[in-house]
């Protein structure tokens, strides 16, 4: 008797249990659409934490004090690139040294996230190659250090880079407003052909073992320019760092040396060009890459035994595409 007792009891008791769970469940499930995951943590998720806990992409930024605007647009670009290959979300700090290239270009990804000089950091090892310690990163919001100066890390992504890096209006209209003065003195303009071409020379911040690029070179790539586009109006605009090198040494009546002017004035104008002609330096590099035509470059750049071939890789720097000369 005992026994029916207690397992009255026992029956009792379960149905007791569902009848007073069955409301706490209906309410919940009519709720759920309502109820929200915490508020993602802030960037600057420690290593070894594993995934982030508030569920959001992990950061990734660069530091990107390093050189002028040439070596800022690698900075940019590479990141953007191996952010979109690990699924990161990248942004850089507001510039405040040098080059300020949100003031040049339409760049979407400038964003203050506190102070991420505690963030692990990633370094590269050498700056023209594409370097493996970037492949992997660490599970935690990472600021990368180097130059990272190859176009592998951003193939993946050359349309997105392309729009990153265009121009602001007032430095297009001039970039246009010259080629439009220039094109004005042909009687017929309509097969005209513009090659960007750009002097690098050694400056104050140049290493003085820094090969340049000498006139038999310009002389070649002139004359390899004017061969690929046969029967056309070919005309070379030539800007560079030492103007008074330039007119002494191109007096060719297709040739014409732009007037002193702002860097990033006469990166528009040759990044505007049909192609382009490349000495040394980051800076006519990028306007040889954004002008998606033939691009011709001085290929003893780096001499060796100097700092800058150390891990210096001609594949990894210079696109297959371009031509080499000498």
């Amino acid at each position: 008797m005992a026994v029916l007792t207690s397992r009255r009891a026992l029956v009792l008791a379960m149905a007791w249990m569902v009848v007073t769970s069955v409301p706490s469940f209906l309410y919940w499930t009519s709720n759920c659409a309502a109820w929200r995951w915490p508020a993602s943590e802030p960037p600057g998720t420690a290593c070894g934490s594993g995934a982030d806990p508030g569920g959001r992409a992990l950061y990734l930024t660069i530091d990107h004090e390093y050189g002028r605007m040439g070596n800022k647009m690698f900075e940019y670009a590479s990141l953007l690139g191996i952010a979109r290959g690990q699924g990161r979300h990248p942004f850089v700090g507001r510039y405040r040294n040098g080059v300020d290239l949100a003031a040049v270009f339409h760049l979407t990804h400038v964003e203050d996230h506190g102070n991420v000089d505690k963030w692990s950091k990633v370094t590269e090892k050498n700056y023209a190659h594409l370097d493996q310690v970037f492949q992997n990163l660490p599970r935690c919001d990472v600021k990368l250090h180097g130059y990272v100066q190859s176009w592998k890390y951003f193939d993946n992504i050359t349309d997105e880079i392309r729009r990153e890096f265009t121009l602001r209006s007032n430095f297009s209209s001039r970039a246009d407003s010259v080629k439009k003065e220039i094109s004005q003195t042909f009687s017929n303009n309509s097969d005209l052909v513009f090659v960007g071409v750009h002097v690098r020379t050694r400056d104050g911040k140049s290493h003085s073992k820094t090969l340049e690029a000498p006139k038999s070179f310009y002389t070649h790539a002139f004359g390899v320019m004017r061969a690929l586009h046969v029967g056309r109006n070919v005309t070379f605009l030539v800007a560079g760092n030492n103007r008074t090198w330039c007119q002494e040494n191109f007096d060719e009546p297709d040739v014409v040396v732009l007037d002193d002017d702002k860097p990033e004035v006469h990166f528009a104008i040759l990044a505007s060009c049909d192609h382009m002609i490349v000495s040394i330096g980051t800076f006519g590099w990028w306007a040889g890459w954004l002008t998606g035509g033939n691009v011709i470059f001085y290929k003893r750049f780096p001499a060796p035994e100097t700092y800058e071939a150390k891990g210096f890789v001609y594949q990894d720097y210079y696109p297959p595409s371009w031509i080499p000369l000498d």
